[in-house]
């Protein structure tokens, strides 16, 4: 009766502690299982295992009492303060095991910017997708103007993943207004944080981003009547140009020395459109245009072609010819107005 009773319970005993007895005997002759039950199967049979009673009672009441009347679920699924600042724990902590999962770059290059890179497996995270498609859901659904700081901190962790960049800006240019300086501030001030991180880290732009789009909406922006609204734009110019492709960067510059372009923004009545404007010039494209053969620039340094170069130069300086040629004109006037009334 007793082996029977012992049959009996063997043949009762939960599929989970009958592997975990077969785990327990195979493990003193280094055997393995061969099945594979997925990662999950694997995650609770360690913790059958491992786990104390009591240890399994405190989580099995953490676990009830997140789950109490949905509050988590429902504060998460509004994605509003709590869902941003879970975006941005979570990507913290995914940054800090990527070490210990063996994603992180060799120690012996620590030292170099390339170093400091992660190569966590993004895409093969569970319920990674999930959570930066509802995040993006959120971007699209809100004015740019009314991104938390929350929002705003979760998108820049996001760009661990430097692939974002690309549906980040362009989530962000086709919902700004061009037409509202708030608008068009917080675009510009959102988009040039991520170009500045990425910088930092010494991660280009990658091959699919498009340009196309970010071209278009600076000619907007260039466009504008607002002097506020064409000083910002400028001012990201001067910050962003190196980053851009050298095709994209040559097609700008070739549509900024347009004549209806050129001197709008060179003779502008704003004298802050006009600073800011001749410091992109002689600063990001006359001087960075005038290298010699054998000069290799610094890593980032957009070149700009020596050919657009020397057009900006030769436009500058008829600009200023004309200039000395009006003053020279009105100081004679003035003299023989003078020569008159004496």
């Amino acid at each position: 009766a007793g082996a029977a009773g012992g049959a009996e319970a063997e043949c009762t005993m939960p599929p989970l502690a009958a592997h975990s007895r077969s785990f327990s005997s195979s493990a003193s002759a280094s055997v393995l299982p061969v099945e594979w039950g997925g990662t999950e199967y694997w995650a609770r049979l360690w913790d059958s295992i491992s786990e104390l009673p009591e240890q399994a009672a405190q989580r099995k009441a953490r676990e009830a009492w997140l789950e109490q009347d949905g509050y988590w679920r429902q504060r998460l699924s509004k994605r509003g303060h709590c869902f941003c600042t879970f975006v941005l724990q979570w990507v913290a902590l995914v940054r800090r095991m990527g070490p210990l999962c063996g994603h992180a770059t060799p120690a012996g290059a620590q030292g170099s910017a390339e170093g400091q890179r992660e190569n966590v497996p993004w895409a093969q995270l569970p319920g990674y997708d999930t959570i930066v498609r509802a995040f993006f859901v959120e971007m699209r659904r809100r004015a740019v103007t009314q991104w938390p700081e929350s929002m705003q901190q979760a998108a820049l962790a996001l760009l661990a993943n430097e692939r974002l960049i690309g549906p980040l800006v362009s989530i962000t240019l086709r919902k700004m207004t061009v037409h509202r300086t708030a608008s068009v501030a917080s675009s510009l001030d959102m988009v040039s944080s991520w170009l500045f991180a990425l910088h930092e880290r010494s991660v280009p732009l990658p091959s699919s981003f498009d340009f196309e789009l970010l071209l278009a909406r600076l000619r907007t922006l260039l466009c504008a009547d607002h002097f506020k609204i064409l000083t910002w734009t400028i001012i990201f110019l001067h910050n962003h140009l190196h980053l851009l492709s050298e095709e994209a960067r040559s097609t700008l510059l070739m549509w900024l020395s347009g004549e209806g372009h050129f001197e709008r923004l060179l003779l502008h009545w704003c004298h802050h459109v006009r600073a800011v404007f001749l410091h992109l010039l002689v600063f990001k494209v006359i001087k960075r245009g005038q290298h010699t053969i054998g000069y290799f620039p610094p890593s980032g340094e957009g070149i700009v072609p020596i050919m657009l170069a020397s057009l900006y130069a030769r436009r500058i300086e008829q600009v200023q010819q004309q200039h000395v040629e009006i003053q020279r004109v009105a100081l004679l006037s003035a003299e023989s107005r003078r020569a008159r009334g004496g």
